[in-house]
């Protein structure tokens, strides 16, 4: 900021500084951003717009740090199963829906396709990973519990990367 001649609330120093911590050229980046939006609107910055501003750079920054393996195993320690148990050919219930979970999170998070998540997976058909995205997708709209279950395992995956 003092190189830029640009002054900021720590609040929102804080908010970026915790947010973009790869490097320096992230961090830098997310700066220039919101110097060139306040300064082209001629506003004065607030953490609700650096939050809107930034939020696509936060979730590229995050999801460049996340893989397969994060997810697979962030599922697996919510549900409490062995990976090879979530990874394997059981069809039992209590493993099929973390699969289908997992196969989501790899569709939504990362935006893996479907041929890869099924080769993720065990093998899988490219069809099993669709279906599951779909299901998923559809009964988190339905059920607060689904919802609140994968709320709670990206909470798993981006605080432990």
């Amino acid at each position: 900021c003092k190189e830029k001649n640009y002054s900021l609330d720590p609040e929102i120093t804080y908010f970026v500084a915790n947010n973009v911590q790869n490097n320096i050229r992230e961090l830098e980046g997310a700066l220039n951003r919101l110097i060139a939006y306040h300064e082209f609107n001629n506003s004065k910055p607030t953490i609700d717009t650096t939050k809107n501003i930034l939020n696509s750079v936060l979730t590229s920054i995050k999801s460049k740090s996340i893989t397969c393996k994060n997810i697979v195993d962030a599922v697996s320690s919510y549900y409490s199963i062995a990976v090879k148990d979530l990874l394997g050919e059981c069809r039992k219930k209590e493993l099929v829906f973390p699969r289908q979970i997992t196969m989501y999170l790899l569709r939504k998070e990362l935006n893996t396709s479907y041929p890869s998540i099924g080769s993720e997976l065990g093998g899988r058909d490219h069809t099993t990973a669709m279906h599951a995205y779909n299901k998923i997708d559809r009964e988190q709209g339905e059920s607060d519990k689904i919802k609140q279950d994968i709320e709670s395992i990206k909470h798993l995956l981006y605080n432990n990367c």
